[in-house]
């Protein structure tokens, strides 16, 4: 998935060439400018990093000399996902939708052992493992006309926390039982105390 991948597209398999995270972003893009008009909805499933780890040249110059290569691929996959989320950013902004377009962005799983402590924010273990290295992720949330940028926040929350949030910032009314709250108060820089389950 990472290189020249093979994806779906309307029901069909396609053949891309390139970084698969500059392809998504770019269909993603595509989407949006036939939807700036009106409330859209875009989810991008970013493969990188992801083993096998193959970056692209380019992405792996400034890399210190003697580095393992696995280890460059491993970096230049983040370079390649990390240049994809600036385009995402700047060409939203070229839209006049980034003020109140909400962005978020986490992980799915703590980092892995290529990429040292540092990759893991120094906790214990990696990816695959319930101790913190292997499940605690950094979440970023961006939303300019809503959120203050620069603001950090310690409160535990779950990807669990993603559809309650959603539903909650459009109005959608749920009347069912699901998983998660919604962390629109933390975002509006409201309250939110207890969680009603545990993590």
């Amino acid at each position: 998935f990472d290189l020249n991948p093979l994806m779906s597209h309307k029901g069909n398999i396609a053949e891309y060439f390139g970084n698969s995270s500059d392809i998504i972003v770019n269909q993603a893009l595509d989407f949006i400018l036939g939807h700036k008009n009106e409330p859209f909805f875009v989810v991008i499933w970013f493969g990188s990093p992801h083993d096998p780890w193959s970056a692209l040249p380019e992405d792996k110059l400034n890399f210190p000399k003697g580095m393992e290569e696995v280890q460059q691929n491993y970096l230049g996959e983040i370079v390649e996902m990390d240049k994809s989320i600036g385009l995402l950013n700047a060409k939203l902004k070229e839209m006049g939708l980034d003020e109140n377009t909400l962005i978020w962005f986490n992980s799915d799983n703590g980092g892995v052992s290529v990429g040292g402590k540092e990759g893991v924010g120094g906790l214990r273990d990696f990816k695959g493992s319930l101790y913190e290295g292997g499940i605690r992720v950094p979440c970023i949330i961006k939303w300019p006309a809503t959120i203050k940028g620069g603001n950090v926040s310690h409160f535990p929350a779950s990807t669990m926390d993603i559809f309650p949030t959603i539903i909650d910032i459009v109005g959608i009314k749920n009347n069912s039982t699901i998983d998660g709250v919604s962390l629109l108060p933390l975002l509006t820089a409201k309250a939110l105390k207890n969680k009603p389950r545990n993590l």
